[in-house]
């Protein structure tokens, strides 16, 4: 069926020489497959700056739930990102967030949250002028949250960080597993 819906690109390969397998995080569907007829041909709906990682798209697909690969109608780009692909600390930086996000959402379903939390960081990321340095450690921490494991930060004053539990103690634990007061 016929549908439309925002995404943000994390993965492409190329299959043939007009062709294209993009992995796509979108609003509606999670993380979806699809196949890209055309790539780089003048008539074709589709250029090669659409499927630069990290870029924010408006998808017109036909989804069929029970398909692993699914076919892109009409692809949009929905937010120009000037910044990240002429930057090459940017660019880098967006080539690896991507990575981490294709090999970390294999399996994952639409979530709201989750894609609103990467539409902002890749935002943030094109739109920053300052210092990039800690921003993957950043971003990373972030979506510990989504993915279900972000360390309890309740006790941050105590001594130690125990590395298995992902909480702050005030005793040392009785495992080697843990940062002392100077790292945590």
């Amino acid at each position: 069926m016929q549908e439309k819906t925002s995404g943000i690109v994390l993965h492409n390969i190329k299959y043939s020489d007009s062709t294209s397998i993009v992995t796509i995080y979108t609003r509606r569907f999670g993380r979806a497959v699809y196949m890209v007829y055309g790539r780089g041909k003048k008539k074709s709906l589709c250029r090669p700056a659409f499927l630069q990682p990290l870029t924010l798209v408006e998808l017109d697909v036909a989804h069929f739930p029970r398909r692993e690969v699914q076919q892109i109608k009409d692809i949009r780009i929905a937010t120009q990102l000037n910044n990240i692909p002429v930057n090459p600390v940017k660019n880098a930086l967006a080539l690896f967030l991507s990575e981490i996000l294709f090999r970390t959402l294999i399996r994952a379903d639409s979530d709201e949250q989750l894609f609103e939390f990467i539409e902002q960081a890749t935002l943030s990321l094109n739109g920053c002028e300052n210092s990039l340095a800690n921003f993957h450690l950043v971003f990373l921490l972030k979506l510990t949250r989504y993915l279900g494991f972000e360390p309890n930060y309740d006790n941050r004053n105590f001594a130690y960080f125990d590395l298995l539990e992902g909480v702050f103690l005030l005793d040392k634990p009785l495992h080697d597993y843990f940062l002392d007061t100077k790292d945590s």
